[in-house]
């Protein structure tokens, strides 16, 4: 059974709502489905968390709970929700452009199968070549994506940050492995 725990980083940005679990020796319970209303603080602070842990040549002084509201307006997003209801990552699109514009997961839900089904969830909703930019410094997620078979297109800089620019497999090419626990 997966625990709650307290996160006082969290809680110092007055959110009380635990978003993580501590790991257990089974896998873990989680549901895939669209955003609700009620997800937006939860999220906002699992954005700053993940940016916080992830983009260590960034000052952590530089991301707000406000990123999430502007960097996400008008596009579709599911979110993983824990069995106990507690949000542990998201995926935004945007879809004029077959663009992955987010993928985040809590950094101590990670390696539960959670963003692969979180990708799994937009490769099935549009059968098309996606695209996404991953920091170049960013080789935990480099090397997520190219596990799934995603391949550098082109290299830009953006927010004063290499990246490179990444595509989907061919759908239905997606090499990944054995698929996630889902509830």
């Amino acid at each position: 059974m997966l625990q709650s725990v307290q996160n006082p980083a969290l809680e110092s940005y007055g959110f009380s709502t635990p978003l993580m679990h501590s790991r257990a020796a089974i896998p873990p319970s989680f549901s895939i489905r669209p955003i609700r209303l009620e997800d937006e603080a939860a999220l906002a602070q699992l954005l700053v968390t993940c940016r916080e842990d992830a983009f260590h040549w960034r000052d952590a002084g530089s991301f707000a709970l406000a990123d999430f509201a502007i960097e996400t307006a008008g596009e579709r997003m599911w979110v993983a929700e824990g069995s106990d209801g507690s949000v542990w990552g998201f995926i935004s699109i945007w879809e004029p452009d077959d663009f992955i514009h987010h993928l985040y997961v809590h950094p101590n839900c990670q390696r539960n199968g959670v963003g692969e089904e979180l990708m799994r969830k937009v490769l099935a909703f549009k059968e098309t070549t996606w695209r996404l930019k991953c920091p170049v410094a960013n080789a935990p997620g480099l090397a997520f994506y190219e596990k799934h078979g995603w391949t550098v297109e082109d290299r830009g800089v953006d927010v004063g940050s290499d990246y490179f620019l990444m595509r989907s497999p061919a759908p239905g090419r997606e090499e990944t492995s054995a698929p996630g626990p889902v509830a």
